[in-house]
């Protein structure tokens, strides 16, 4: 009997899907696809093997080794563009499992029409910012991300939050730390007559932009700088060095532990899709402990 034979084939195939989940092992569907006699063959890139699977519980099991990425974000979300475009062009491993507002914003948008899980947050809908960073908790937890990334997310998180995903949460400021804390960084720079300006990727504490740093990308201010001149060559260093570290990140160059940064080795070299634009990235790392 047809039929029966294909509950059997349903029924072992649920049975392979479940054991090889609890075993987080390189296990693979046996069922072919539906409608497909001859069965078919599918490559997954994030672990470079090539098994007849069925398609869907193939991916499912690949999502199964790669990191969960949360990203909170307040405006259009260039930041998360660029995160997102490495993880497909790079072939990372790791995925955006929620973008999350606090507002309305065009990077709601954006991510949506990825098909990117979305959620809006926004604070004046709530009495307190205690009662706003509650909600913020549950939607979080309910993703249980191993990665939580500011990309210009524009409040600041209680200790409460950190408690919850302490040395989880990353954030990108567009100043050279310890310069610079908090807003108006650049023309903060530009009225201290500074050589020097950039962006620093650190590890969110109960401090204000005072958490480890884990790398900054540096650029000379040129004496035709403006404020807002100044701002657009920052953005575009941000845009190279948030992807790189994320990609250190997926490939355990770059390591965290409770609040500790280690640098197993330097991240790999990148190559500018457009040449025309003139970025130097120079990564200060906090190697220590190497292993």
């Amino acid at each position: 009997d047809p039929r029966l034979l294909r509950g059997r084939r349903a029924a072992r195939h649920a049975h392979l899907l479940r054991e090889r989940q609890r075993r987080s092992v390189r296990a693979f569907c046996v069922l072919r696809l539906s409608g497909d006699a001859a069965g078919r063959r599918v490559a997954c890139e994030s672990w470079r093997v090539d098994s007849g699977a069925c398609v869907s519980c193939f991916k499912t099991l690949c999502k199964l080794k790669m990191s969960k990425i949360a990203i909170l974000i307040s405006g259009r979300g260039s930041n998360m563009t660029a995160l997102l475009n490495a993880i497909k062009t790079k072939n990372l491993d790791c995925h955006v499992v929620c973008v999350i507002a606090n507002k309305k914003s065009q990077g709601l948008e954006f991510a949506a029409k990825r098909n990117i899980p979305t959620r809006l947050i926004e604070r004046n809908k709530f009495d307190s910012k205690e009662t706003h960073e509650i909600k913020l908790i549950d939607v979080l937890l309910s993703y249980q991300p191993d990665w939580i990334l500011l990309a210009g997310y524009m409040a600041i998180l209680s200790p409460k939050i950190i408690e919850v995903f302490g040395g989880k949460i990353i954030n990108i400021h567009p100043s050279l730390l310890p310069k610079f804390k908090g807003l108006d960084t650049h023309r903060r720079a530009m009225e201290a007559k500074e050589n020097k300006h950039g962006t620093t990727i650190h590890i969110v504490t109960n401090e204000l932009d005072g958490g480890p740093i884990i790398a900054q990308s540096e650029i000379n201010v040129l004496p035709s700088d403006t404020s807002e001149t100044l701002r657009h060559r920052v953005l575009e260093e941000e845009h190279i060095l948030y992807p790189l570290v994320l990609e250190a990140l997926t490939k355990k160059y770059l390591e965290i532990k409770s609040f500790k940064v280690i640098w197993h080795q330097a991240p790999p070299m990148f190559e500018l899709e457009n040449k025309a634009i003139e970025v130097s990235v120079k990564p200060f790392l906090k190697i220590k402990n190497i292993v």
